[in-house]
């Protein structure tokens, strides 16, 4: 049996000691390493947050994403933001020219959709209409996390001569990612007759847009 009193003892004791010491700072370590350093799904949450802002800065630079209707020209400052993102920023600026000397005035409302596709990943989406017509080209608004989007929008379109035929697409609006298409619809316009609201069913499994169109 080993004394307590023996040099030998005293060592052993001392080095136990001395290694639980270091069990205790090197679990300290990991801890504050953990705290310190941020992991990877919080990276990518502060990178997502940063794009978010930056692109509400935008935005709100740019005129927003308005709703309503209304005449207004339109800048080429737009133009140089390129790609998918100069699409989002000019949501909603774009709802008419003026162009007196055009023959028909087109007036297209984009009242509302019904069931659409489910983008998100809680199945809803994020929806907003481009509209052309030969090569003008009016954005909606953005509706977030709906299916089931209420616009209540006019856009008008200057036309030389009937019929034409306008395109409404709808797309689910990403901060990151490039917009996905929901589904899109084109309607003729023949005559100066104004009809009334009309559900249109969308090129895609799912979805419908209701629109209404006069002559002026």
């Amino acid at each position: 049996m080993m004394d307590l009193q023996t040099p030998r003892f005293q060592e052993t004791k001392t080095l136990e000691f001395l290694f639980s010491i270091r069990i205790t700072i090197t679990e300290m370590a990991e801890i504050l390493l953990n705290f310190l350093v941020p992991s990877l799904w919080e990276i990518k949450v502060t990178v997502a947050a940063a794009v978010f802002v930056i692109a509400s800065f935008l935005f709100f630079s740019y005129g927003g994403i308005g709703s309503g209707s209304g005449d207004g020209d339109v800048g080429d400052d737009l133009g140089e933001i390129g790609g998918d993102l100069d699409d989002k920023i000019k949501m909603g600026q774009l709802k008419g020219d003026s162009q007196s000397n055009s023959a028909f005035v087109i007036k297209l409302e984009l009242l509302a959709a019904k069931n659409l596709l489910g983008a998100n990943l809680n199945g809803t989406s994020d929806p907003y209409a481009i509209i052309t017509c030969g090569e003008q080209k009016r954005f909606s608004s953005m509706v977030p996390g709906s299916r089931n989007p209420m616009w209540g929008e006019e856009f008008n379109f200057f036309v030389d001569e009937l019929p034409v035929k306008i395109n409404v697409t709808i797309y689910d609006w990403d901060i990151i990612w490039k917009s996905t298409v929901l589904g899109s619809v084109t309607v003729t316009v023949e005559g100066e007759n104004q009809t009334g609201a009309v559900w249109h069913a969308l090129d895609s499994s799912s979805g419908q847009a209701c629109l209404l169109h006069n002559i002026g």
